[in-house]
């Protein structure tokens, strides 16, 4: 299973959260993207467009949506 961890941080690196939101987002992200990743390979999905399809997910659009939530 891919660790996602890195590209997430990097991601919300900008946002500049107080780093227990990052954690908890963090951990929440990574887990949406293990089960999405698990269910593509599921499907007969290569492990490498599984992963690059998860990754979409966590796209731009998501992170900026990430913005408003925080205090």
């Amino acid at each position: 299973m891919p660790d996602w961890s890195r590209e997430i941080r990097a991601r919300l690196e900008r946002l500049s959260l107080r780093p227990e939101r990052e954690a908890e987002l963090t951990e929440e992200m990574a887990q949406h993207l293990d089960d999405l990743y698990d269910e593509l390979r599921a499907a007969g999905m290569a492990e490498t467009d599984a992963m690059r399809t998860a990754l979409e997910e966590l796209g731009e659009d998501l992170i900026a949506e990430l913005r408003p939530l925080e205090p």
